[in-house]
């Protein structure tokens, strides 16, 4: 029996019958797997197939099934030999007005899911034929211990012509880069032109057989100008194991994907934010310095012109620059555990490795198997209809100003440790609703859940013994993974792209954290200490008393901790003679904290704080922390709170840099970052700052691509592409001063008021 991690799924229709097929990575080599005999399905009602009519002509079998619908319906499942065939007439039914349930599950994704096979399979039997493709073996869920094979790719290009000048590929053991227009020289490769560039990296990739391909942004900009290149070019872009060109589809946003038969194209730079890693700037340059300590060989500031100035007159500089590229990449994934991470999400939940988001996916991939065994098929997205919406995360009014001793109580993954303990899910609703019984679970709304008929409650009750079980082991990538997706489950039941959507079931969950978060305060004030804030899952608690210490504040904080898992023990056993999954932790103890108002305002802001654990100063909210505010207003606020709490001087210190900002001396950072929310070409009326800028860059940027520019004396303009003077009066009030001025408030400052005192500048 052999066994292996899947890479690509797909699925056709060959001769009028539908053809599924899998790529595994195995111990030895990749093995590609054909399913053929598996017939494409969907449901209707028994209402719905009475109304079909000629939808159904060409099914292959129409069978009454021991199953129902949501509303108790009875079901018809409608089978077809070929997917073309089943698309057609699920199409016809909608245009009538029925519902085909189920129709747009994937044929691969319903084979994979019936056999809880997620990211692993084994299989026996079958038939290899000529091309080493094994036909129709059985598969089987398995645990697998499979190493991956990784190649790291980069092109840099001449960006005023749109042509690629040279291309890198690095995997650990090897190294290559082609440089276009150069003689060859032990630093790289050179090719004649464009075309033979690329033909000898395609090459080199099908020679180097990675199961993985990744790079920075790789799918955006690499994949694409080498596809646009290759069509330019006359070259097929075949990069896959099956020697087909490469799939394409764009989305409404105009975010691209490919799909490659054999391997997996992970983009680093998505594949990091999937797995929680959040940086202000998402830039390979920016990323690695924060992760390795390390960098490229040019900044940003100048990059274009010395690309194309090497390629000119230094080609083994830019064969090092292109190789560095790749080598960070290597390093970025093994630094973060990227690719064990995605191996652990497949593990438990049947995502692809390469696949971007797609919790809603995930989620159904788990549920809709288990449900059908509960004697239900899912319901079609947007068939059912609601007049009302949940509300979100409860946020408390805060009360601002400088504390002392301020704890944090955290909820330990709140919205999930509510579902398993109120038995919230979508088939408990559904049974409650048709058999009506005094043990249902009350949820808000309207909304009654039967216990004994609930899905999602056991399944996150093993995502969450796992978690437990990784984090003892040490194995931060599960760990990372299972908490992930646990936390993702409220957001797609309050998705409406999720064909399970109803509010009743999001308001079940964030009305009930409401009432935990507001209970939970009214116990601790009772406990003679002031909740000063609280959001979503935390409450923040200003301990109140002479001499307190360090000490006495972490002792404090584990009596709140202790007493409050007691308080929801005893209080759901006895109203709802429930067992409570809650947990409350003690999570922060902050020396000093500062919860600012909301500007122009006397009131507490919200989501908005700072505060010292330890010798570190903790963000959340304010300017330090957001990628849209220049890196000298984030240093100069991070740097006043250290100073404030840590009780240094701090006025002479402001006046003082304010004025060297004038001499120019920090001009590099001056540089604001945006992304284009909408094509270049959209922004009519209103034309905001990083728009213009975007519109005198020499490649016209997308949707999504972030814009770096600077404000001049002349207005917006794109780094890298003059150096005008620089609007130091926009900075200072529009930068440094808000950066600022929230917290000199606590003292009777304001910035602009404190300069013009002290130096007499004229602002």
């Amino acid at each position: 029996m052999s066994q292996g991690l899947l890479l690509s799924r797909n699925w056709r229709d060959v001769g009028g019958y539908l053809v599924l097929e899998f790529w595994f990575a195995t111990q030895d080599q990749a093995q590609s797997i054909q399913v053929r005999g598996e017939r494409p399905v969907f449901f209707l009602s028994d209402a719905d197939y009475q109304q079909s009519g000629t939808a159904l002509r060409y099914a292959a079998e129409c069978k009454q099934l021991k199953l129902k619908t949501y509303s108790q319906e009875a079901v018809w499942a409608v089978y077809f030999n070929a997917w073309a065939r089943h698309q057609s007439a699920a199409y016809e039914l909608i245009d009538r007005g029925l519902y085909p349930l189920e129709y747009d599950v994937k044929p691969p994704d319903r084979f994979l899911m019936e056999r809880f096979i997620c990211g692993e399979a084994s299989w026996s039997g079958g038939a290899k034929d000529s091309s080493g493709t094994i036909r129709n073996p059985e598969l089987r869920p398995a645990s697998v211990d499979v190493p991956l094979s990784l190649l790291s790719f980069d092109i840099e290009t001449n960006a005023y012509q749109n042509t690629i000048i040279s291309i890198a590929a690095v995997t650990p053991l090897e190294r290559a880069v082609w440089v276009v227009g150069h003689e060859s020289s032990d630093q790289f490769e050179g090719v004649v032109d464009e075309r033979s560039c690329i033909e000898a990296f395609l090459a080199w990739v099908r020679r180097v057989d990675p199961d993985i391909l990744t790079g920075w942004n790789c799918i955006q900009f690499d994949m694409w100008v080498i596809q646009q290149r290759c069509e330019a070019l006359g070259i097929a872009f075949r990069i896959g194991r099956d020697n087909e060109v490469v799939a394409w589809r764009e989305d409404r946003d105009e975010r691209r994907y490919c799909r490659v038969q054999g391997r997996s194209i992970v983009d680093a730079m998505d594949g990091i934010k999937s797995a929680g890693w959040h940086f202000s700037s998402h830039s390979l340059e920016f990323v690695s310095q924060q992760l390795l300590g390390d960098g490229k060989l040019i900044g940003a500031s100048h990059g274009i012109d010395e690309i194309i100035a090497w390629h000119q007159d230094d080609p083994g500089q830019l064969a090092n620059y292109n190789l560095i590229d790749c080598e960070l990449v290597l390093r970025i994934l093994e630094r973060t555990g990227l690719i064990s991470y995605l191996v652990e999400r497949a593990r438990l939940t049947g995502a692809e490795l390469d696949r971007v988001g797609g919790s809603v996916a995930q989620f159904e991939f788990l549920y809709l198997p288990r449900l059908h065994r509960a004697g239900y098929v899912a319901p079609l997205q947007g068939q059912r209809m609601f007049s009302f919406e949940s509300p979100g995360g409860f946020v408390m009014d805060s009360v601002p100003g400088l504390f002392e001793h301020v704890l944090v109580l955290d909820f330990k993954s709140l919205y999930p440790s509510i579902i398993r303990t109120f038995f919230v899910d979508p088939c408990a609703l559904w049974e409650a609703e048709a058999n009506p019984s005094a043990g249902a679970v009350p949820g808000f709304d309207g909304a009654m859940f039967r216990r004994e008929a609930s899905i999602l409650p056991g399944i996150i009750e093993s995502l969450w013994r796992a978690r437990d079980e990784a984090k003892s082991a040490g194995d931060s990538a599960r760990s990372s993974a299972l908490k992930i997706i646990m936390n993702s489950c409220y957001g797609v039941l309050g998705s409406s792209v999720c064909r399970f959507f109803d509010p009743r079931l999001a308001s079940s969950i964030t009305r009930r954290g409401h009432e935990i978060l507001q209970e939970s305060a009214r116990w601790i004030e009772e406990q003679g200490h002031r909740v000063i804030y609280g959001d979503t899952d935390s409450v923040f608690v200003e301990l109140v008393g002479e001499a307190l210490t360090d000490e006495l504040a972490n002792q404090i904080g584990q009596a709140l901790q202790q007493g409050l898992n007691v308080f929801w023990r005893e209080r759901l056993r006895a109203n709802f003679a429930l067992d409570s999954q809650l947990e409350i932790e003690f999570e922060t103890h902050f020396k000093r904290f500062f919860m600012p108002t909301i500007r122009h305002q006397e009131y507490g802001s919200k989501k908005r704080y700072a505060g010292l654990v330890g010798d570190q100063v903790v963000f959340k909210g304010l300017e330090n922390v957001r990628s849209d505010w220049s890196h000298l207003a984030r240093r100069v606020q991070a740097e006043l709170f250290e100073r404030v709490f840590f009780g240094l001087e701090w006025k002479a210190w402001l006046i003082s840099l304010t004025r060297e900002m004038y001499t120019g001396v920090f001009d590099s950072e001056l540089i604001y970052r945006k992304r284009l929310r909408k094509p270049l070409d959209a922004y009519e009326k209103q034309i905001p700052p990083h728009v213009k800028a975007a519109k005198m860059l020499p490649r016209k940027p997308r949707r999504g691509d972030w814009i770096e520019y600077r404000i001049t004396l002349q207005g917006p303009e794109p780094v890298g592409i003059s150096n005008r003077k620089m609007d130091y009066d926009h900075y200072l009030e529009k930068q440094i001063a808000p950066a600022v001025d929230s917290l000199l408030a606590v003292f009777g400052e304001r910035l602009e008021a404190l300069i013009s005192q002290q130096i007499g500048l004229d602002f």
